[in-house]
């Protein structure tokens, strides 16, 4: 019965597939609309180099947190995702370099 669902699933997707939205907005709040607490979320650029930071800035400021972020860089004391770290709104995180931030170091001495 379930292998009949799933493959009924499968078929309905392959035949169905879904279309693509437009992606473009025309706010960051509605751009942010639709990211959730415990989210997780794929930061582009390389510390103040192409992060997008007003999107970075205006989360920071909204009741979702427990964030698992991906991002090459940490960014700094005013850039990059500190915001998010100083508004503890960060779960996990997975970077390539950590940088010397204070907040991000302080965060990682606690565990």
């Amino acid at each position: 019965m379930l292998r009949s669902i799933c493959n009924l699933a499968l078929r309905n997707i392959a035949y169905n597939p879904p279309k693509p939205g437009n992606k473009v907005v025309s706010s960051i709040q509605e751009a942010i609309q639709d990211i959730k607490s415990g989210s997780s979320i794929a930061i582009g650029g390389y510390g103040p180099l192409g992060q997008p930071q007003s999107l970075i800035n205006q989360l920071a400021k909204t009741n979702q947190n427990a964030f698992t972020l991906y991002t090459a860089t940490l960014g700094g004391a005013n850039y990059g995702i500190t915001p998010l770290l100083r508004e503890k709104k960060v779960k996990s995180l997975i970077t390539s370099q950590c940088g010397d931030d204070e907040i991000s170091s302080e965060l990682f001495k606690k565990g």
